[in-house]
């Protein structure tokens, strides 16, 4: 029961700090359904990134700051029950940490399911496809070293790696929870998957703000939700904790501030958005495919927020990302090894700037070839076989895990029929969806992102999914469901169901040879149907109109 017992700690101890900004925002009126999903979340990013620099400074510092966090949340909420109570403001915040709690216990106890005899670190390396590299684990690795008192550099040298060469918010998280695994005597590794699990399941909040957004009725946006944790793309990369998933989450959110025009958007939304935005990039470079295509579309006049909003966002996202930039440009520079292979070509380490490398790798490139070469990531999007995805019974699982694993439209599957069906119900029915606009916009943007990181990467066929920014990804998966789920029943359920199938067939059955743990069943169990508890309970809720007054 160790698995129970830390994924419970580690959602306490980040469910205080949160639940803790939640009732400071009820406490001073605020009905923003935005601002009380995304502020919490926000805060607990911040805290986050502000104790991988604390530990960073001195290492007693960091555990002092680790420990004063939810102790400092519990006296707050404590101290505020004891005040008078102002009117009862819902949030959304107690069915999302119990959805969280359930999905994630899932998720983890699907990935010990098998005693393959590993530290439970790197189960997930192993689990669900062939031999995976250390990628997950370069925050645990960091976040050790500063918690140690070690210097995080020289970070490893026979890869090359530098500890400027990724993003730090998931270390920072990780590093929030590591004194309070001392003190329960729980492993670091077992820790680090559950923190990394729940970093991923940033995923949630995103969607359920496009669910709402979208003005879904509770028992489709409680479909929308269910369906998605019941992807292969989501399961996996929940599991195999490199930080995408939470860069995706956080980025989804602040693009939906933004682009949601229905709904005020004053310079503390502005700021809000920027936080998130921020916290994306801090947690993955590749959200930058998504943020600088997300730029431009609000450049737009119909789009476009306004200056002010404007230069408080542009305040706040230079405020946050400086002491990450300032790490990178001045401790462990340079920092751009990454940038370099992605966007020139070039793995091998050498002494040039990311820019002189675009600029030497594309003027020896032949014209005829650079033609090619973007052809040819053009092409790899709809790589893998699509006939895998509809016949579950007769095609072997491994490789429809593979190819929904490495290409961008195989991973979605049969919810790829959504961007034939819908657009034909629309026609037939002479009648758009609610909040058109806003789909219009979420959809314009995700395109936008995937021709510009299409464009954007250097090698020809590299653009696999896990290349790409996974913003991308949950805003195809989120409107492929929405789409979906507003078509007729006799439409929409049978494609629903056949997804569901697929992701059964797929992804939960264990055909190897290692023993069963018979704990993990009962965990499995026990979770899918505490979550489909929940789903269903609040899909039978009367529905509550999206409230969005200003703040």
């Amino acid at each position: 029961m160790s698995l129970l017992f830390t994924w419970t700690l580690v959602m306490a101890l980040f469910a205080l700090p949160a639940c803790a900004a939640d009732r400071w925002l009820a406490r001073r009126g605020v009905t923003d359904e935005r601002v009380r999903l995304a502020a919490p979340l926000a805060l607990a990013g911040v805290l986050g990134y502000v104790a991988f620099f604390v530990y960073f400074l001195h290492p007693e510092l960091g555990r002092a700051f680790a420990v004063a966090v939810p102790v400092a949340s519990a006296a707050y909420l404590v101290r505020s029950r004891r005040e008078p109570r102002p009117a009862r403001i819902p949030s959304n915040l107690r069915l999302l940490a119990l959805l969280g709690f359930g999905i994630g216990l899932f998720y983890l106890a699907l990935l010990y399911l098998p005693d393959l005899s590993r530290p439970p670190e790197t189960q997930s390396q192993v689990r669900f496809l062939y031999e995976f590299p250390m990628d997950s684990n370069l925050p645990l690795l960091l976040g050790d070293r500063l918690y140690a008192g070690e210097s995080p550099k020289p970070f490893l040298p026979e890869a090359g790696w530098l500890s400027s060469d990724r993003p730090p918010l998931q270390a920072g998280l990780y590093l929030l929870v590591r004194p309070w695994l001392t003190v329960f005597s729980q492993a670091p590794g077992l820790g680090y998957q559950c923190v990394g699990t729940l970093a991923q399941l940033c995923w949630l909040p995103a969607l359920w703000l496009v669910g709402r957004r979208l003005e879904l009725d509770r028992a489709r946006l409680m479909a929308l939700l269910g369906l998605a944790a019941a992807t292969g793309l989501l399961l996996f990369n929940s599991t195999y904790v490199w930080p995408k998933l939470l860069a995706g989450g956080y980025v989804l959110i602040a693009a939906l501030l933004w682009l949601d025009r229905s709904a005020p958007r004053p310079p503390a939304i502005a700021a809000l958005a920027a936080t998130c935005a921020a916290l994306g990039w801090l947690a993955h470079g590749a959200a930058a495919f998504s943020l600088l295509p997300l730029g431009l579309l609000l450049l737009l006049p119909r789009l476009f927020p306004g200056w002010r909003n404007v230069l408080a966002a542009a305040l706040v996202f230079a405020v946050l990302s400086a002491p990450w930039t300032a790490y990178q440009k001045f401790y462990d520079p340079p920092a751009n090894r990454l940038m370099k292979w992605h966007l020139a070509g070039v793995i091998p380490i050498d002494s040039r700037t990311t820019w002189e490398a675009i600029r030497d790798a594309y003027s020896g490139l032949p014209p005829g070839m650079l033609l090619a070469n973007k052809r040819a990531n053009f092409g790899t999007l709809i790589n893998g076989s699509f006939l895998s995805a509809a016949d579950v019974f007769t095609t072997a699982a491994y490789p429809r895990k593979v190819d929904e694993f490495f290409y961008v439209f195989r991973s979605l599957g049969v919810l790829n029929l959504a961007w034939i069906l819908a657009p034909a119900a629309w026609l037939l029915r002479r009648r758009l969806p609610p909040r058109f606009g806003l789909q219009a916009s979420v959809l314009g943007w995700t395109a936008l992102t995937l021709a510009f990181w299409t464009l954007a990467l250097f090698n020809p066929a590299s653009t696999i999914l896990h290349s790409s920014s996974y913003a991308m990804m949950l805003g195809l998966l989120g409107l492929a469901l929405v789409f979906l789920l507003q078509l007729p029943r006799w439409l929409g359920l049978p494609v629903l169901g056949w997804h569901l199938l697929g992701f059964a067939l797929t992804w939960l059955p264990y055909y190897h040879s290692a023993p069963l743990d018979p704990v993990m069943i009962v965990l499995v169990v026990f979770a899918g149907a505490g979550v489909g508890a929940v789903l269903f309970r609040a899909a039978t809720r009367k529905s509550d109109a999206p409230s969005s007054p200003p703040v």
